[in-house]
C-alpha cells in the first residue's frame, strides 16, 4: 500500500495468488485501517498481504502509534473475516529516510512480536538483506530519491517476498472456462463525460458489442486494482476480466483523440466513439492492465490502438508477459505525416498487433505500454482474440 510496492503488487508477481490489487501511493497504515472495508474486507479474500508503515514514520507518529494502527487493521480484518492470515512486508531501510530507521525498525519489531503470538500473523523481514549491503543501504537498490527501489532493488525485495509469502499462504490454482476459437472481445478505454469522450453502443452500427470502461470524467485517474467484467461481440458473457495494475488518467475529445476513423483502414477499429478516447501515462510512467480468466491452454491475438493529434512524434510501446515471457510492438500514436489523413497530426491507420501470446499458468497476460517516443504513452482500443 506503498508506492514503493510496485514490483511485488503486481499482479504478474503474485499471479500464483489471484491477488486483488489495492495498494495505493502514499498511503499511510492508519489510511488502511480506516478503509479496511471498501480496500480489503469487501473483496472477501482468503489472505491480506500488506506493506504500510514507512510514511507514518515520515510523517512523525511514533512506533507505538504506527503499531496501533496495525493492531486496529488486524481487528477489523478478522472482525469481518474471521481467522485469514495477515501478511506485513517489513518496512524496508532506505537512504531517504535513514535516519528515521531506529523508529521503522522498532515497527518492525513491533509486529514480529505480535506475529509470535498469533498464528495467522506474519511477518516477511526484508531488512536484513537490505542492510547487508551497507548502513544506509547501497544506492544502487534505490531510484535517485533514495526512497523508492530501482531495479535492482525490486529485484531483491521479490526474491525475498515471494518464497515467504508461498511459506504463509497457499497459492490458487484458477478454474478455467474455455472459449472457443474467434471468439472477440473490444474494449473501450476513455472517459464517459460528453465533452471528453462517448461511450461505445453496444451493439454497434455493425452489430458488435462492447465493453466500455466505468463512467468517469476527463482527466479522471484510473488506479490500481480497478476492474471490468468482459463480454464477447456477441454480448455473451465470458470469464475474462481487465483489471488495471497501474495508475493511467483518462482523456481524449478535447485533447486530439480521433474523432472520424475510416473503416477502409481501421476495419473494426472504425467507431469514433472508440478512437476519439484513452488512457495515457508521462514518459516517467508505465501503464499497465491485466487480463484474467484466460485459458492457460489456449493462445490468443491482442490487438492495440490509439491516436493523439499533436505536432510531437509520439510512439507507444506495448509490451505483453505470459508463459512466452515478453513480447512488445511500437505503435506510432502522434506526429505529424504519422497517419493516412494528412489533415490530423495523428494515428489514422495502423493497429498494434501481438499474436500467439500464451497466458500463465493463473490465466493471465499481462500488458504494461509506455513512451517509446515523446511525452505520454496511449491506450484507447482493445481487442482480444482466441486463436
Amino acid at each position: 500500500t506503498d508506492t514503493v510496492t510496485q514490483a511485488v503488487t503486481d499482479l504478474e508477481d503474485l499471479s500464483a495468488w489471484s491477488p486483488v490489487q489495492r495498494g495505493f501511493g502514499g498511503s499511510r497504515l492508519w489510511d488502511v485501517a480506516s478503509f479496511a472495508e471498501p480496500l480489503i474486507t469487501a473483496h472477501q479474500p482468503s489472505a491480506v498481504l500488506v506493506f504500510a508503515g514507512t510514511n507514518d514514520i515520515a510523517a512523525g507518529l511514533s512506533p507505538e502509534v504506527v503499531l496501533d494502527g496495525y493492531r486496529c487493521l488486524v481487528q477489523r480484518v478478522g472482525d469481518a473475516l474471521g481467522d485469514v492470515p495477515i501478511v506485513f512486508i517489513s518496512i524496508t531501510p532506505t537512504p531517504s529516510r535513514w535516519a528515521r530507521w531506529p523508529e521503522s525498525s522498532a515497527v518492525n519489531d513491533g509486529v514480529a512480536a505480535l506475529a509470535a503470538e498469533w498464528r495467522d500473523l506474519h511477518i516477511i523481514d526484508t531488512s536484513e538483506a537490505f542492510l547487508q549491503t551497507g548502513a544506509p543501504p547501497d544506492a544502487s537498490l534505490f531510484q535517485s530519491d533514495g526512497l523508492h527501489l530501482s531495479p535492482a532493488g525490486y529485484a531483491l525485495w521479490t526474491a525475498l517476498i515471494r518464497p515467504a509469502l508461498a511459506e504463509a499462504v497457499p497459492t490458487v490454482t484458477p478454474a478455467v472456462t474455455p472459449l472457443a476459437a474467434g471468439t472477440r472481445v473490444l474494449v473501450d478505454l476513455g472517459p464517459s463525460n460528453p465533452e471528453d469522450g462517448t461511450p461505445t453502443a453496444s451493439p454497434d452500427a455493425s452489430g458488435r458489442s462492447w465493453n466500455n470502461w466505468h463512467p468517469m470524467d476527463g482527466g479522471s485517474a484510473v488506479l490500481p486494482g480497478e476492474h471490468l467484467a468482459l463480454v464477447d461481440t456477441t454480448g455473451a458473457a465470458t470469464p475474462l476480466r481487465l483489471v488495471t495494475a497501474g495508475n493511467m488518467t483518462s482523456n481524449g475529445l478535447q485533447n486530439g483523440g480521433l474523432q472520424a476513423p475510416a473503416p477502409a483502414l481501421l476495419g473494426d477499429f472504425a467507431v469514433g466513439t472508440a478512437t476519439q478516447d484513452y488512457l495515457f501515462v508521462d514518459a516517467s510512467d508505465t501503464g499497465a492492465l491485466t487480463l484474467e480468466g484466460l485459458d492457460p491452454a489456449a493462445t490468443y491475438t491482442l490487438r492495440l490502438f490509439a491516436s493523439r493529434s499533436v505536432g510531437e512524434t509520439r510512439t507507444t510501446r506495448y509490451e505483453v508477459s505470459g508463459a512466452n515471457g515478453r513480447a512488445s510492438v511500437d505503435l506510432p500514436v502522434g506526429g505529424s505525416d504519422i497517419g493516412a489523413d494528412g489533415s490530423y497530426d495523428g494515428n489514422t491507420d495502423t493497429i498494434a498487433t501481438l499474436s500467439g501470446q500464451a497466458p500463465d499458468p493463473w490465466g493471465r497476460l499481462h500488458l504494461d505500454f509506455t513512451a517509446a517516443a515523446g511525452s505520454y504513452a496511449y491506450l484507447g482500443v482493445l481487442e482480444v482474440e482466441v486463436e
